[in-house]
């Protein structure tokens, strides 16, 4: 007893169930890129309203404060002066500097 061609297609065609949107793995596998893109826009948006201004070469530097210049000096490792002495550095721990 032998299946006609014609009867084996449309056993194969009923046998595929649902549409391919309903299954729960597409939507995964789609909101996974979606998600990314819309996480992209919404980086660049926060970055694009929270943009520093672009200075010209005409425009003044700006004034440093005290801390500025420290955590400059911190950051490069540059000495601001000569290093003291150890008897000067002792005398300043103590809190009496002789020079």
């Amino acid at each position: 007893m032998s299946v006609s061609p014609s009867k084996e297609k449309t056993s194969l065609a009923s046998s595929t169930s649902s549409p391919w949107w309903t299954y729960p793995y597409v939507w995964m596998i789609l909101l996974g890129p979606a998600l990314v893109v819309v996480a992209a826009l919404w980086t660049g948006y926060i970055a694009h309203q929270g943009a520093d201004p672009v200075m010209s070469a005409q425009s003044p530097l700006p004034t440093l404060s005290a801390a500025q210049i420290e955590k400059n000096h911190a950051t490069t490792r540059q000495p601001l002066s000569p290093p003291l002495s150890l008897e000067q550095q002792t005398a300043t721990h103590l809190g009496d500097r002789h020079e």
